[in-house]
């Protein structure tokens, strides 16, 4: 079923659209807040041999904030001393891309993670607004969906 929908999902010329709402934590990092059940959907549909987790939203790294779209990085808001982002509470819509995964390099724990990009030209002029890149370190938005840990 995963292969399936991995096809549709990378050949397919449709554009799925969503919409999250964008969210500031307490240490500034900038969010698209986006349905759990994305997440769980996509999870379910990798092959069980393959051992996927959702990923560990409710660690202190991820804010316990849930499936989202990462922005504004706490680095770049500080760095940028942003200040007031007027657009918190507004909700963007965003089409869904291609489904990965990679072997991360700096996540001792986890030995893979799956992800999907998602393009939102809003978000992009966003960042550009507050005199950013149009995308977070030249990566493209994407939510992460699934882990494997580490043995």
């Amino acid at each position: 079923m995963f292969k399936e929908l991995y096809a549709y999902l990378n050949e397919s010329k449709k554009e799925v659209f969503l919409v999250g709402t964008l969210k500031k934590t307490v240490d500034n990092f900038i969010y698209l807040d986006i349905s759990n059940d994305i997440i769980e959907g996509l999870r379910s549909m990798l092959p069980e041999e393959d051992d996927a987790k959702k990923p560990p939203y409710d660690n202190k790294e991820n804010r316990g904030i849930g499936a989202h779209v990462s922005v504004i990085y706490t680095d770049e808001y500080n760095e940028k001393d942003l200040g007031v982002i007027k657009e918190l509470g507004k909700e963007y819509k965003f089409t869904t891309g291609k489904v990965h995964s990679v072997n991360p390099e700096k996540w001792d724990e986890i030995s893979k993670v799956w992800f999907m990009d998602v393009a939102s030209p809003d978000l992009e002029k966003l960042r550009q607004k507050y005199g950013l890149s149009k995308l977070l370190n030249v990566h493209t938005f994407h939510i992460s969906f699934a882990v494997k840990k580490e043995k």
